[in-house]
């Protein structure tokens, strides 16, 4: 199981990289949603011709993972570059399906993860023209980041994933007032964490809260989730290096 840290742009800070589009989109749906986490705020295209959209990092920094969230493509393409002229393959893919959980808020995401780690300025993703699998009328998409990855050992047995469909995820300003509302929860992680590595743990709790998970064992690069903690961790500590430690999270769509 591995967890994206460090990762761009960070949410909600419109200075942290910058998204390169020529293309045109409906006035509430630019590419500046693509700083922020809310579902309502996905970036969408006029129509579904082919396009290319490039994250800027603003500066050369080193980079294993891209995480696309909320799209509905089935088609496209990554590549980086140092300069935004001379490109090198990150991933692609070919018949991307809608998420297991489709309903009324269909979605598809996938995660891409380089062998190592590599240096790079600029990740351009490109979308050939095709038929949305839904909202057929435009391109979207909710998150498109990339940092790097970490290895997290996999869950202890009792590890669980319940589905709850229909229930809300807010967070609160002070005692009782609503700040924003996140979105639905589609499922909800709970279990043990065995014997993680304290400078490990700093990486994925404490850089970004919300964060990202990639089930490796699975196989499967659609088994990755943006999601949020929901109840304070419980920690042991073994030789003070390590912890162990169980939690609940709850994924944002």
């Amino acid at each position: 199981m591995k967890a994206l840290y460090d990762f761009y742009p960070k949410f909600g800070d419109t200075t942290s990289a910058t998204f390169i589009y020529s293309g045109s989109s409906p006035t509430y749906f630019t590419k500046d949603n693509l700083f922020y986490k809310e579902p309502a705020r996905s970036f969408k295209t006029s129509g579904t011709s082919s396009f290319s959209i490039t994250l800027d990092l603003k500066t050369i920094k080193e980079i294993d993972t891209v995480f696309l969230n909320r799209i509905n493509f089935p088609n496209y393409t990554l590549q980086y570059s140092t300069d935004n002229s001379t490109w090198k393959a990150f991933g692609s893919i070919n018949g991307l399906k809608i998420d297991e959980l489709g309903d009324e808020e269909n979605y598809m995401h996938n995660i891409h993860v380089l062998s190592g780690s590599q240096m790079m300025r600029y990740i351009k993703l490109t979308v050939p023209a095709n038929i949305a699998l839904f909202e057929s009328s435009y391109y979207k998409i909710g998150n498109f980041v990339a940092g790097k990855s970490v290895d997290i050992l996999d869950p202890k047995n009792g590890f669980r994933v319940q589905y709850i469909p229909t229930m809300n995820v807010n967070t609160f300003k002070s005692g009782y007032i609503e700040r924003e509302k996140l979105g639905r929860t589609r499922r909800s992680f709970s279990g043990d964490f065995d014997k993680l590595n304290t400078e490990v743990l700093a990486k994925f709790r404490l850089t970004y809260r919300p964060f990202i998970i990639y089930f490796t064992h699975t196989g499967k690069s659609t088994d990755c989730y943006l999601v949020m903690n929901t109840t304070e961790m419980s920690q042991t500590f073994d030789f003070a290096k390590v912890k162990s430690m169980n939690f609940t999270m709850e994924e944002l769509v």
